[in-house]
């Protein structure tokens, strides 16, 4: 009888080794999936991070091409003013201008020109300013 109980003790011996075996397995790997899960954590929170980081770095970007926007809505719009302007005096004086001397209309006509070429450099640099911007934020 002592036989069979130590041969029963003795199975349960075993039987309790694979178990504590196979937990020592479970359990270690659960310490390796329970690293890459910190790692993947720590890349994740890295990564938000960053993008948190250019986000606000865009929205100011943008914040800043709004004001330029509409610096440069406003330089067209003096431009547009200033172009209306110019065409406004050349068409007031060309018919008062018959009765003065040739000098005189060469005069006028050289500074409406003048006038006129201030007025298309501005709405180019407005243009070229603005085509620059886009391309930049494009960028």
């Amino acid at each position: 009888m002592s036989e069979r109980r130590a041969n029963a003790l003795h199975g349960e011996l075993e039987e309790s080794r694979t178990l504590l075996e196979q937990a020592d397995r479970g359990r270690r790997q659960a310490e390796a999936e329970l690293g890459d899960v910190q790692q993947q954590l720590t890349e994740v929170s890295s990564n938000y991070n960053s993008v948190s980081a250019l986000r606000r770095k865009l929205e100011e970007e943008v914040g800043s091409l709004h004001v330029d926007l509409d610096e440069m809505l406003n330089e067209a719009r003096t431009s547009e003013e200033k172009a209306k302007k110019a065409m406004i005096d050349a068409a007031r004086r060309t018919p008062s201008s018959r009765s003065r001397p040739r000098k005189s209309m060469e005069l006028t006509v050289k500074d409406l020109q003048i006038r006129l070429d201030e007025a298309e450099a501005n709405a180019i640099k407005v243009s070229s300013r603005t085509q620059r911007i886009m391309l930049n934020s494009c960028r």
